[in-house]
């Protein structure tokens, strides 16, 4: 019996180990596996037999497969002090202003800047569950909700469903302002006085394989050819 079990773990082991050309990608949602698009091209004009596999998962689960082996990168956003790294590391490529994210008929569409103590003037604020949002965008959230009359903070399941009320006007939301996510038609508007955005990548430490680091360095390179939201 011991042989037995100790010969399927070692077959799921070998399923789990990605081939040469192989990159494992962990993303939240799908505006993430969008920013993706460029750098996926590229690597794919660059590494003959390039196999992507793409994962969505919540942030929890997502953080499992990385240290045990099932992913090798994840996409990840948050605050600038960031936390403690552990059996990973995170990598920090670029830093993003909180934006409010309107349709352009909200009122506050027209604006270059706004405040907080201006976010009521916009309507409704839509929020991600936290279970299902980057824990800087929830950051960012429950602070603009803070200076909302309670009644006008709904409840969204995660940032793709916000910025469909936001296309719907229906209500506007607030996340990371990085134009490589926008979506078209809204406009995205910078926040004062909230944090920005820290977005990055999180890998395993250690040894890592070619690809990954070429595909480290080629996202990182569009990161920076993305003009900053002003």
């Amino acid at each position: 019996m011991g042989a037995r079990r100790s010969g399927q773990v070692r077959r799921l082991k070998h399923r789990q180990q990605p081939r040469a050309h192989q990159l494992r990608i962990g993303v939240h949602d799908g505006l993430e596996a969008q920013m993706l698009s460029s750098s996926l091209r590229r690597m794919n004009e660059e590494h003959e037999g390039f196999d992507p596999v793409v994962r969505m998962a919540p942030f929890g689960a997502l953080r499992s497969m990385l240290e045990n082996g099932l992913v090798d990168v994840l996409l990840e956003s948050r605050d600038p002090h960031g936390e403690p790294d552990g059996a990973s590391v995170f990598r920090r490529m670029l830093d993003c202003p909180s934006a409010c994210v309107c349709s352009p008929e909200n009122p506050l569409a027209g604006r270059d800047r706004v405040g907080l103590d201006e976010l009521a003037d916009g309507g409704r604020l839509a929020v991600g569950d936290p279970h299902h949002c980057a824990a800087a965008t929830v950051e960012i959230q429950r602070a603009a909700a803070s200076h909302m009359p309670p009644e006008r903070v709904m409840m969204a399941y995660n940032i793709e469903v916000a910025l469909a009320l936001a296309s719907a006007g229906v209500a506007f939301t607030v996340q990371a302002g990085i134009l490589a996510m926008e979506v078209p038609l809204l406009r995205y508007i910078p926040i004062e006085g909230l944090p920005v955005v820290t977005l990055g990548v999180r890998v395993r430490r250690g040894r890592r394989t070619a690809v990954l680091d070429h595909f480290l360095e080629v996202l990182a390179e569009q990161l920076r050819r993305t003009p900053e939201l002003r």
